[in-house]
């Protein structure tokens, strides 16, 4: 069986590739900006975030199970498709069998425990917070490995 390799595909196709790569970027950036925004990425804010305070309850409630639901419904959807499309890609450059396995293993496992953390820190235990940490450096660091590999792969000259 052929190989199939992003390097020989028609220019249309790369442009199409880098655009969606790019878009998942920004899209990606733009949520570590909400995190951000939200927590100022700060153990004690994220906490706060999601359990609310005991020192001040009545300012800083707890997520409501409804507000938490929604949150995990769009990621639960979302988070995979991207990881399924950016992952399908990735399969296609030269990186070794066992190197893209285990990038992709790495996206989703963090993934899964991106969405189950905020319930973590939420009704089970504020150490939860560096899973939490952890799921989201996982998805940094697979998505820029992934991401880069793909554009990498797909303008180098043949």
């Amino acid at each position: 069986m052929e190989r199939i390799s992003l390097t020989t595909l028609p220019i249309s196709a790369k442009v199409l590739i880098t655009c969606f790569v790019m878009a998942i970027g920004v899209g990606y950036s733009i949520s570590i900006l909400q995190v951000r925004a939200r927590t100022h990425l700060d153990r004690h804010e994220t906490i706060r975030h999601f359990h609310g305070s005991d020192e001040q309850p009545e300012i800083y409630l707890p997520q409501s199970i409804r507000t938490m639901i929604s949150v995990a419904h769009v990621h639960s959807f979302s988070q995979p498709v991207v990881l399924a499309l950016l992952s399908f890609l990735f399969l296609f450059t030269g990186l070794s069998e066992l190197s893209k396995t285990v990038w992709i293993l790495i996206s989703f496992l963090g993934s899964l425990a991106n969405i189950l953390s905020p319930w973590l820190i939420r009704d089970v235990s504020s150490h939860a917070v560096f899973l939490l940490y952890l799921s989201g450096t996982a998805l940094l660091a697979s998505f820029l490995v992934m991401a880069l590999s793909i554009i990498h792969e797909t303008w180098k000259k043949a």
